[in-house]
């Protein structure tokens, strides 16, 4: 059983670590829009 309840957390890990790092990539994406925005005006 704790075999198959660390392999169901790496199968969540893994699904889960993508979308966190898209939202982070989104996130400093607008934080450097907003900076260069801000530069420009």
């Amino acid at each position: 059983m704790p075999f198959l309840y660390r392999l169901a957390s790496l199968l969540i890990a893994l699904l889960v670590l993508p979308v966190q790092a898209a939202e982070m990539r989104v996130a400093l994406l607008r934080t450097s829009g907003v900076e260069t925005l801000d530069a420009l005006t």
